[in-house]
């Protein structure tokens, strides 16, 4: 009687694990926006949200690493982080960040004592996304911006 009660509440236990595990890796090919805004509020981000001058574009501008970061929704199919700098940087200093970085990279914008530098990352929805996915697009972004930024510091 023990083995059949232990077997029962294995198979519960597998059953349970697996409708929740298939929950969370549930794909979908566009974020929309209150998605996206629930995922963030879920990792406790405080951002403000602004519309785009095209339709379903949406910006979403927090602060990671002392940085602001904006988040941009391209009717949900792209998502795209980026942070900019105006650190002094040479396109070679770019090139090595960009040879070492596993999920950014940094752009030299404009030239001369204009110049600056963004840090970007982008995630194709269209290819296919989850709530998992999104959360950790945006957490590896906040763990390279910290390293760029100790990068840009030396």
């Amino acid at each position: 009687m023990m083995r059949l009660a232990t077997f029962s509440l294995l198979i519960a236990s597998v059953v349970v694990f697996s409708a929740s595990a298939e929950d969370a890796a549930k794909a979908y090919r566009n974020v929309s926006s209150d998605q996206l805004e629930a995922i963030l509020k879920s990792m406790k981000v405080d951002f403000k949200k602004t519309a785009g001058k095209k339709e379903g574009i949406f910006f979403y501008d927090f602060e990671a690493e002392s940085m602001k970061v904006r988040l941009h929704n391209y009717e949900g199919k792209d998502l795209w982080l980026d942070a900019h700098f105006t650190d002094k940087l040479d396109l070679d200093e770019v090139n090595k960040w960009n040879v070492k970085a596993r999920a950014t990279r940094a752009v030299l914008l404009g030239t001369g004592d204009k110049a600056t530098v963004s840090l970007e990352a982008q995630l194709d929805c269209d290819a296919g996304a989850s709530d998992a996915i999104v959360r950790q697009f945006v957490t590896r972004y906040e763990k390279e911006l910290k390293n760029f930024v100790k990068f840009i510091s030396k």
